[in-house]
């Protein structure tokens, strides 16, 4: 796997993580964290989405960077 597969599996699994330790009255004891609203999980997912938007955009633009260097 390279290495942005790694990373973008590892930042999926962060956030699936923040889902059950929010969620699971267990867990929340354990971690001592607390519900959080929709708003917040809308801004956590918003961050996480952009994050990979602009995590994109540029590998393409360096990938087109590098293809005009090569031509």
């Amino acid at each position: 796997m390279a290495a942005t597969g790694r990373f973008s599996l590892l930042t999926v699994t962060a956030v699936a993580m923040t889902f059950l330790v929010t969620t699971s009255v267990r867990l929340q004891r354990t971690f001592d964290t607390g519900d959080i609203d929709g708003d917040q999980w809308r801004a956590c997912c918003i961050a996480v989405a952009g994050y990979f938007v602009l995590a994109e955009l540029g590998k393409v633009l360096s990938r087109q960077l590098d293809h005009r260097r090569t031509t």
